[in-house]
């Protein structure tokens, strides 16, 4: 409920930019890399209107507010970590994969 609240918090500007928007209860799993590793998670979900530089300057805003909760980022969808801050949420499993590779 506080990352909905963080999000509602600012999402005066970006609201124009959601086609729709969903929320998710995902079981959790232990596969390497999942965003349900450790414990049942809530994904939020947003379709964007294809306006794709103004949904970019705004990615790093939303990301920080997730941040808060330890959000991860879904691999097919856009977003705009730095690569020390993707090391930082997936470490120990990208060296799980780094050895199976």
């Amino acid at each position: 409920m506080e990352a909905w609240n963080g999000i509602w918090a600012i999402s005066h500007k970006f609201r124009h930019l959601i086609r729709n928007c969903q929320c998710r209860i995902i079981a959790a799993d232990d596969m390497p890399m999942s965003q349900m590793k450790g414990g049942t998670q809530i994904g939020m979900h947003f379709t964007w209107h294809h306006k794709e530089q103004e949904v970019k300057r705004l990615l790093p805003e939303i990301e920080n507010v997730l941040s808060k909760f330890n959000a991860k980022p879904h691999f097919a969808m856009i977003f705009q970590l730095s690569s020390n801050e993707f090391e930082e949420l997936f470490g120990d499993d990208l060296e799980v994969l780094r050895k199976i590779i």
